[in-house]
């Protein structure tokens, strides 16, 4: 299994850098926003650790998954999360994969700031002490799943499908916003240039 980052300096087409723009954006914000939830819902010790072993939880297997289905050109993985058809290759899902996981680290990171804060101590910690094994094993985790997968209908329990549709609708309406937006600078650039 190669576990090479893609060269982030490779040449995108116009359309390929909208939507890995749109890809980050979505990535972040719900990584972000699990992470958030998180936060403010989970006050038990132990099912707040439970919760951020669960986040990137088997990313890499999966990852390796999708890349060998990208490069058979099985792109279903995307085209259930917005991106158009018509921009994706194998190179630029690796792009993507990679923006995918930077998104997971960094809410990662948020949660263990956060748990830092209100308990006083290193998230990495807690899950190293033995002693503390016993109370991690009977702790009921938050979320399920990362964020950005819940996207295919593998959601928590209480999220509808049509809530998904509506997230999907709103990811429509944005890439419409980002292409004009793009387009109008674009425009402008010629005409000042």
């Amino acid at each position: 299994m190669e576990n090479r980052i893609p060269d982030q300096k490779q040449s995108l087409t116009a359309e390929q850098e909208l939507s890995r723009l749109e890809w980050r954006h979505l990535c972040e914000t719900l990584e972000r926003a699990q992470g958030e939830e998180l936060a403010r819902q989970c006050h038990d010790k132990f099912a707040y650790v439970k919760t951020y072993q669960i986040y990137g939880e088997g990313m890499d297997l999966r990852i390796a998954e999708i890349k060998k289905a990208a490069a058979q050109g099985n792109y279903q993985f995307f085209l259930d999360r917005g991106v158009p058809a018509k921009v994706l290759t194998p190179a630029f899902a690796e792009v993507l994969l990679n923006d995918w996981k930077v998104s997971v680290r960094a809410k990662k990171d948020q949660v263990a700031e956060v748990f830092n804060l209100r308990f006083h101590e290193d998230i990495r910690h807690c899950i190293e002490t033995y002693e503390e094994e016993q109370k991690l094993n009977s702790a009921v985790p938050l979320h399920q799943r990362d964020g950005f997968l819940q996207l295919t209908g593998m959601a928590q329990p209480g999220v509808s499908s049509h809530d998904i549709d509506q997230l999907r609708l709103e990811i429509a309406e944005i890439r419409e916003q980002l292409i004009h937006l793009h387009n109008l600078v674009h425009s402008q650039l010629k005409t000042d240039g």
